[in-house]
């Protein structure tokens, strides 16, 4: 039923087994279910990530979600992640997670595991006005959860790991090289605002095959160039 409401000063729309919006004849576009969840392109609700989230789109095309901004300035568009540890407001500690983005593909039973993740935490010192965190990165290399494999700390730091193995980093130049001396990969050390570059690793074809290589140590001198 639909009545008005004068704390309200609208109209409440209720229907007490869900609402459901149609356009052009009898398309489905919207429905709100008994549970509270939107479901946009779907008229019941799916798991996903172990949940029924409260907003649930479907398309079967890539164009599911946009965010523009028309402001004439250099803002942007943003998407705020937030937790706090009550509906009232409290302080997060140390250690919370604040967010996470997940990637779930359907496995051929569900969709309630995780191929990866990107997440983010509060780091130690929070205060009012205060809010240190880091990222970490979790990929899944075949099981039913995903281990963290990089971690980007608040005080900017990277922390690469793995729990098999010695830990690997790879830089490739995705392209035939064909000219010797020529650079694969480079490693800079920089200080101060403008990120001068006061040290650096090189590495460096050697001969015309793509199966030489040198590895190069440059510095610079006090007020001079980066040589080798």
């Amino acid at each position: 039923y639909m009545k008005y409401d004068d704390t309200l000063s609208g109209i409440i729309l209720n229907g007490y087994g869900g609402i459901a919006f149609e356009t052009n004849g009898t398309n489905e576009r919207l429905r709100i279910d008994s549970s509270g969840r939107v479901l946009i392109n779907r008229t019941s609700s799916r798991a996903i990530a172990g949940d029924n989230a409260k907003l649930q789109i479907e398309n079967p095309s890539s164009g599911l979600l946009t965010l523009l901004r028309t402001s004439n300035d250099g803002d942007a568009a943003y998407l705020a992640i937030a937790k706090s540890r009550s509906a009232a407001g409290a302080a997060c500690q140390s250690g919370d997670e604040i967010g996470r983005v997940t990637f779930v593909p359907h496995d051929g039973t569900d969709l309630n595991h995780h191929a990866a993740e990107i997440r983010g935490y509060v780091d130690t010192g929070i205060g009012s006005n205060d809010t240190p965190g880091y990222l970490t990165f979790h990929t899944n290399a075949g099981t039913t959860t995903t281990t963290e494999r990089l971690r980007i700390k608040s005080d900017g730091g990277m922390r690469l790991q793995k729990s098999d193995g010695n830990g690997n980093f790879t830089i490739s130049r995705n392209a035939s090289v064909t000219t010797t001396d020529q650079p694969i990969g480079v490693i800079d050390f920089a200080s101060n605002t403008a990120h001068t570059v006061q040290a650096r690793v090189m590495g460096k074809t050697r001969g015309t095959s793509n199966v030489g290589g040198d590895l190069v140590f440059e510095a610079r001198a006090n007020g001079g160039r980066l040589d080798e």
